[in-house]
């Protein structure tokens, strides 16, 4: 199993969910794990923890 974090630092959720999309084409997902959170300036930001499994061909 493998992970990869993904964030938004801009906050905008269809950039976000778009972003998520392209990344899961193709690959088994274990799990998908989403918060919010605050950047170091106190903006809003949205992150995922993405676990996922190569698909072998």
């Amino acid at each position: 199993m493998k992970v990869k974090y993904i964030w938004n630092e801009s906050c905008t959720s269809d950039d976000f969910e778009r972003e998520i999309n392209e990344f899961i084409k193709g690959k088994n997902i274990v799990d998908i794990k989403f918060q919010p959170t605050r950047g170091g300036d106190g903006v809003p930001m949205l992150f995922a923890l993405v676990m996922y499994e190569e698909v072998s061909e």
